[in-house]
């Protein structure tokens, strides 16, 4: 059978064609299957749910989901893949065992997130089919380029690493970077393509391991079609927009010559199923990239241009402007989306903006829990005992408020304490030779019970297996009812309307004890010690991160331009359409920089595109955001970067402007000054509060606050802006016998705290009356030396005189005899 490919540009109706086509084949009978993007699955099978109803007849699969099919049927299921953490965990221990071995990497492992950068690094070798000999054979062969003297070193470690991690994963796990070209190996055996029609969709291309699949999908298949965002009108000389697609056409067009199938092309642009409802929009397709400027001469109110003073400004504009959809033109929250280029910079602040606004969102991206308090309880229960109970491990585990078994307060007073005395060591904090009074004992035993059994469990000198260090540590979440407490945590976010929050305390749990049970599958029988296992275990924490699914069915997507492939976006806004931002500068990997990966691929080693190749795909990426929305798009630009430095607007920015001069302009004026900007209750209540503190007259301000307190559901959301706006800075009187206790009846002052009181009433207040102070810690300064010395030699000489001896008379040893007594008795 040929090989179809269907091509056309964004929002030509290619979906829709497949989508047609499977219907047409529902009644012909045979296997029908839908290959597309990880992160588009979930969106596309409710796609085809609603087009061609429910039936057992058609799958939609991405590659991953694929190869888990034909293992389940041709063998290669019933060991378990190793999960990236497990991964971690297990390149932490090979690096530490081989590091003297390691001539580039060795001098790296104790870097922060080398692992991470060593695990990616070979994931892509993987995924670029190469192994421990194709590395070793070229780094064997190497003539000595200047330009890259510490390639063979690379490849050499990265051979090894790669050896040993095989070795490790033997006859217990598979290694899912590999699951693919075993999914091509063991295809043909499972049948599960044999007979079926197979539509490949949302690619703009696929890695070396991908295209082996499809090879051996179109060997057995009665039919493979792949879509390519490809505009049929243009003509590609290896650059420009279309190059990504066109360089995955020409590939897909060279697998299939050589295994001597034919290919069939068709052009896709179905009357009516356009994605555009908007002409604006179409005329920016089809001209965005296209030579000279084809200017949209009527009003294009479809696109608009937003231009804020900065990031949170910007941000808070698309907020208010998503409101006003949502209010005045009927949309719905998931018709709309947020796509990023810089999610370091905008995740946080659209989240913030979209809160405050009261619009409920999903921030489409994996959250790291590095510094949750279980994350820290676990990291920090280990250190202590590795470390001797040092002070700074042992109160960032009980001030985990998972940890600690009596209040914040009676934790603070044990803080003080240590502090004071310098309490380090497991004697000191579990015997009975303690400097505070009994109570404190008694709430010390309290506070630090569980992390005496768990040090027991796995102290006693000498190694550990990795399987009792873990157990151990899963009996100190159980003596701890972290269960319970993180239930509670959960049950007071959701409370509160945060559902994201109260999903990662819901589901941090299970991703630690899953954590655990990777650490001993992967390096159960390992013998350590503490110090050992504590590098082990903050590999896998480190590396922590949960994937969470939306908690409602309709709020607004954030996501990376890649990422967000939801269908049916009525509207899309674009924020940080900003020179530098996007399109955004590439930097170079840290293993593999751009010129090794040149002189690779010159020696027909392939690896992942370098940062100039990855530089060229940016235009493709501005096509993307462009074509995403059906009937609205927002282009967000900050005039100004986080310093307050200028930043001009991008190309993506511009060129708009351009091509559509009647489209239109939306500042982000403040709604403090400007009232059409006020969008919520509180930013109402603030302005009411400000207006009536200037005395402005009182009205319409007064008629304004009697609306908000007429409410409940009001009062409660202007309530810190109203609150504001009666407090006063004046400090009331003590009462007498307040002022009497902290002053005493008569008051005998100098002239520096009658001036201290002049300058600043607060600060006497503090000094005097509460007599605040810094808290006492234990530190042996050159004073205290000095005093010790003293003391100890006047010991030494009363002890000598009581004696009637002479120090110049005794013998050497009966010097250091009496020297060491006065020492020990001034210590």
């Amino acid at each position: 059978m040929p090989l179809n490919l269907l091509l056309g540009g964004a929002g030509a109706g290619k979906t829709w064609a497949c989508l047609d086509e499977m219907r047409a084949a529902l009644a012909d009978g045979g296997r029908l299957i839908l290959l597309v993007p990880e992160q588009a699955s979930h969106q596309t099978e409710r796609l085809a749910l609603d087009m061609l109803g429910a039936s057992h007849r058609y799958q939609v699969l991405s590659f991953r989901r694929l190869a888990w099919r034909v293992f389940q049927v041709a063998g290669g299921a019933a060991r378990p893949p190793i999960s990236e953490l497990g991964r971690q965990m297990v390149l932490r221990a090979i690096l530490g065992r081989r590091r003297p071995e390691l001539a580039y990497f060795g001098a790296l492992a104790d870097r922060p997130g080398v692992i991470d950068h060593l695990s990616r690094a070979l994931r892509e070798c993987r995924t670029y089919e190469l192994g421990p000999f194709e590395l070793l054979a070229a780094a064997d062969s190497w003539g000595g380029q200047r330009s890259a003297m510490m390639l063979p070193a690379k490849l050499r470690d990265l051979a090894t690493i790669m050896t040993d991690l095989d070795a490790h994963l033997a006859g217990k796990y598979t290694d899912p970077d590999q699951a693919l070209s075993r999914c091509a190996e063991r295809l043909p055996r499972s049948g599960l393509a044999d007979g079926s029609r197979i539509w490949v969709d949302g690619f703009t291309g696929f890695t070396p391991q991908e295209y082996r699949v499809l090879a051996a999908l179109l060997a057995r298949a009665h039919g493979l079609t792949v879509t390519l965002c490809l505009d049929p009108r243009g003509t590609y000389d290896g650059a420009g927009l279309f190059a990504p697609t066109h360089d995955t056409r020409e590939r897909l067009l060279l697998m299939a010559g050589r295994s001597g199938h034919a290919v069939a092309e068709r052009n896709v642009g179905a009357p009516g199923r356009g994605r555009f409802a908007a002409p604006g929009l179409a005329h920016l397709e089809r001209s965005f990239f296209a030579p000279g400027t084809d200017v949209y001469r009527e009003a294009a109110p479809e696109v608009t241009l937003v231009q804020a003073p900065g990031a949170r400004a910007e941000c808070a504009a698309i907020a208010r402007e998503i409101l006003r959809l949502c209010r005045e033109e009927e949309f719905r929250l998931r018709e709309i989306a947020v796509m990023v280029r810089d999610p370091g910079t905008y995740h946080p602040l659209l989240e913030a903006a979209l809160s405050e606004h009261g619009v409920p969102c999903f921030v489409d991206r994996r959250r790291s829990v590095a510094y949750h308090g279980l994350v820290e309880l676990l990291r920090s229960a280990v250190e202590i005992v590795a470390e001797d109970w040092r002070y700074e491990a042992l109160f960032r585990f009980l001030k985990t408020d998972l940890g600690a078994t009596v209040r914040r307060d009676q934790v603070d007073r044990l803080e003080n304490l240590a502090l004071e005395y310098g309490l380090r060591g497991h004697a000191r904090w579990t015997g009975g030779d303690w400097p505070g009074p009994p109570w404190l004992a008694e709430l010390r035993d309290r506070a630090v019970a569980p992390l005496a059994r768990f040090h027991g469990r796995i102290s006693g000198g000498g190694s550990r297996s990795v399987t009792e260090i873990c157990r151990a540590l899963y009996g100190l979440l159980e003596d701890l009812d972290v269960p319970r407490r993180l239930g509670r945590w959960a049950q007071e976010a959701e409370e509160a309307g945060h559902l994201e929050l109260a999903a990662e305390h819901l589901q941090v749990h299970d991703a630690i004890l899953d954590l655990l049970d990777q650490l001993v599958e992967a390096l159960g029988d390992m013998a350590v010690t503490t110090r050992e296992f504590l590098p082990l275990l903050e590999a896998g924490l480190a590396g922590l991160q949960l994937g969470m699914v939306p908690p409602s069915l309709d709020q607004v997507v954030v996501g990376s331009v890649e990422r967000t492939r939801q269908p049916g976006l009525r509207a899309v806004f674009v924020a940080g359409a900003s020179e530098g931002a996007f399109p955004r500068a590439e930097d170079e990997d840290l293993v593999f920089d751009d010129s090794e990966r040149a002189v690779l691929a010159a020696r027909g080693l392939e690896l992942g595109p370098t940062s100039h190749e990855r530089l060229l795909s940016e235009p493709f990426a501005m096509y993307l955001a462009l074509t995403r929305a059906s009937e609205r798009l927002y282009l967000c630009h900050s005039e100004a970067d986080a310093s307050g430095r200028p930043r001009p607007p991008s190309p993506l920015w511009t060129r708009t402007r351009a091509l559509l001069p009647r489209c239109r302009m939306l500042g982000a004026p403040d709604p403090a000054a400007d009232p059409a900007a006020i969008a919520t209750v509180g930013q109402l209540a603030q302005v009411v509060a400000r207006r009536l503190a200037e005395g402005a007259g009182p009205e319409p301000w007064s008629r304004l606050r009697a609306w908000i307190e007429d409410d409940p559901a009001r009062l409660a959301a202007a309530a810190p802006a109203l609150g504001a706006s009666i407090w006063s800075n004046a400090a009331d009187d003590l009462p007498g016998d307040l002022a009497a206790e902290l002053y005493g009846e008569s008051l005998v002052v100098s002239a520096s705290r009658l001036e201290a009181m002049a300058a600043c009433p607060f600060m006497h207040f503090v000094r005097y009356g509460l007599r605040l102070a810094e808290r006492p810690r234990f530190r042996v300064e050159p004073v205290d030396v000095g005093r010790f010395l003293h003391g100890a030699l006047d010991r030494l000489v009363r002890a000598l005189l009581a004696d009637g001896a002479d120090l110049a008379a005794l013998a050497t040893e009966e010097r250091r005899r009496r020297v060491a007594e006065a020492v020990a008795a001034e210590v």
